[in-house]
C-alpha cells in the first residue's frame, strides 16, 4: 500500500497519451536499473541497495546503543548539503520545528536529548551554538557529536568539527567516546578518526551524498531519536517497499515515473524550467530543502553524457503555505508561465485547535471549525485558482506524519530525479561545477 496519494488528472494540462509515451521510453531504463542492482554497492545505483543491507542495520543499531548509553543532553550533527539535509528533513517533519524549545521548557523531562545542527560557517550563529553547547557541558551534561562528510574535506564541516571537538576536550577527558563519525572508508576524515579512536560508521563509496539519507548518514541520527517507536529494521522495510513501487512498470503505482514524465514534458515542450514544491506544513520545510539540493545538483548539468554542451536544468523552488500565499502567489498566478507546481500536504492531520466564527467578524465561517479544515479549504482554493488560470500542478498527500510516509516520498523523489536525468541524457550522480567555487575560494584563502 502506498503511503502517499498522488493526483495529476485534469491539472497538468497534458493528455494521458503524451504522458504514457514518455513513461514507455523510461520503462526500458527501469529494466537497466534492475539489472545493475545485482552488483550491490559497485554500481552508480548503489543507494538502492541500502534497503537490503542487514549489516548496515546491525552496525547502526550498535552505534545507537552506544550513543544512548552516553545519555547526551545534546545531539549535535555536523555536516552540510547531502550530509545533513535529509536528516533535517526527516527530523523536523516528525518532531516539528519547535522540538528543542518544547523540551527546554519542559522542566519535567530534563533527560530528553536536544537536536542541533552545525552546517554553515557564520560567526553569529556559531557563537550562539557554542554558548548553548558549552552551557550544557558546564552543567555536567553530555554532548554527542556526529560528524558527517563523505570526503572528509568539506571546509565548513572541518571547521565546525574542529571547534566543537576542541570544546568537548575541555570538559571530557574521554572525549573520543562522544564523537561519532560517518564517512567513506579511507577518506581523510576516516583515517583521522581511526587514529583518534572515534566511533565510525561507513558510507559506501558509490552512494552519493544527496542519495545517502537512508544510509548511516540518516539512519544513525534518526534511529537515535525514533528508537522508542520505530526500529531501523522497520525503516529498511519501508525503504524496500518504496523501491519496489517506484521501480515498477505499473503506472497505477509508480507515481515517480508519471511525475518525471510530466516535469520533463513541461520543461522540454512548454519551457517550464522551474519546479515549485508548494508545502502546506511548515514542519516539512527542511524536506523541501533536501528536495531542492537533490534536483539542483542532480539535474543542473553543462554537458550531457556524450560531452555535448547542453546547459540543462530544472530550478527547484520551495514555497511554504500559508505564509507564501501572502508573498509570491501573486507572481505565480500573474507572472510567467514557467513553473510546474507540486502541492505537498498531509492526508490525515490532527484537529486539536478549533476557532469560532465570531473572531473573524464575518459570516463566512461556521462555529468550531478546526484549523486543519480551514487550511485545507485554503489549499483547495489555491488549487482551484491554479486550475482556472491553467497553471499546471500535481498533488501529493502524505498519508500520515510518520517515517513510513516520509521515506515513501523521498524514494519517490530520488527515482523521479533519476528518470528525468535519463531523459536529459546526463549524469545525475556528479556535480563537477561545485568544485569551481571551491578552487576559487582556495585561491583567496592562500593569499590571506
Amino acid at each position: 500500500m502506498s503511503n502517499l496519494y498522488f493526483d495529476y488528472k485534469d491539472t497538468v494540462l497534458i493528455n494521458d497519451k503524451q504522458i504514457k509515451q514518455v513513461c514507455n521510453y523510461l520503462m526500458n531504463h527501469i529494466d537497466d536499473i534492475k539489472k545493475e542492482l545485482k552488483f550491490g554497492y559497485n554500481t552508480k545505483y548503489a543507494f538502492l541497495n541500502l534497503a537490503n543491507d542487514f549489516n548496515l542495520v546491525r552496525e547502526v543499531n550498535q552505534m545507537i546503543l552506544k550513543a544512548k548509553n552516553l545519555k547526551p543532553r545534546i545531539f549535535l550533527l555536523i555536516g552540510i548539503g547531502g550530509s545533513n539535509l535529509g536528516t533535517l528533513g526527516l527530523f523536523n517533519s516528525i518532531f516539528g520545528n519547535l522540538y528543542n524549545l518544547k523540551n527546554i521548557l519542559d522542566s519535567q523531562d530534563l533527560n530528553r536529548t536536544l537536536f542541533y545542527c552545525a552546517d554553515t560557517i557564520d560567526d553569529y550563529y556559531l557563537s550562539d551554538l557554542i554558548f548553548i553547547v558549552e552551557r550544557e557541558l558546564k552543567s555536567g551534561y553530555n554532548v554527542l557529536i556526529n560528524i558527517v562528510s563523505k570526503s572528509g574535506k568539506t571546509i565548513e564541516t572541518s571547521i565546525n568539527a574542529y571547534i566543537f571537538i576542541d570544546l568537548i576536550k575541555k570538559y571530557k577527558s574521554n572525549y573520543q567516546d562522544y564523537i561519532f563519525v560517518t564517512t567513506d572508508k579511507d577518506s581523510l576524515l576516516y583515517n583521522i578518526s581511526k587514529k583518534e579512536n572515534y566511533n565510525i560508521l561507513e558510507i559506501p563509496k558509490l552512494v552519493g551524498g544527496r542519495f545517502s539519507v537512508l544510509s548511516a548518514v540518516g539512519l544513525f541520527p534518526i534511529g537515535f531519536f525514533v528508537k522508542d517507536f520505530c526500529s531501523i529494521e522497520d525503516i529498511l522495510v519501508y525503504h524496500q517497499d518504496a523501491i519496489k513501487r517506484y521501480l515498477s512498470c505499473d503506472l497505477n503505482i509508480n507515481y515517480a515515473l508519471i511525475s518525471a514524465s510530466i516535469t520533463y514534458f513541461n520543461y522540454q515542450y512548454r519551457y517550464k524550467n522551474i519546479s515549485d514544491l508548494f508545502i502546506f506544513s511548515p514542519d516539512l520545510k527542511f524536506l523541501g530543502s533536501w528536495y531542492r539540493q537533490l534536483v539542483g545538483e542532480s539535474l543542473g548539468k553543462k554537458f550531457d553524457n556524450n560531452k555535448n554542451l547542453k546547459e540543462v536544468g530544472i530550478t527547484p523552488t520551495i514555497s511554504i503555505a500559508t505564509i507564501d500565499l501572502h508573498s509570491v502567489v501573486q507572481l505565480y498566478l500573474a507572472g510567467p508561465r514557467d513553473k510546474t507546481t507540486t502541492f505537498l500536504s498531509f492526508k490525515n492531520e490532527s484537529n486539536n485547535i478549533k476557532v469560532d466564527s465570531s473572531l473573524f467578524d464575518c459570516d463566512l465561517y461556521q462555529k468550531n471549525l478546526s484549523i486543519t479544515f480551514i487550511k485545507n479549504s485554503i489549499l483547495n482554493g489555491v488549487k482551484s485558482a491554479y486550475q482556472k488560470d491553467q497553471r499546471p500542478f500535481m498533488s501529493i498527500e502524505l498519508r500520515e506524519k510518520n517515517l513510513e510516509s516520509l521515506i515513501d516520498f523521498m524514494v519517490f523523489k530520488m527515482l523521479e530525479t533519476i528518470y528525468i536525468g535519463t531523459l536529459f541524457n546526463i549524469n545525475v550522480f556528479d556535480q563537477p561545477e561545485v568544485e569551481l567555487y571551491k578552487q576559487e575560494a582556495e585561491k583567496f584563502l592562500k593569499n590571506c
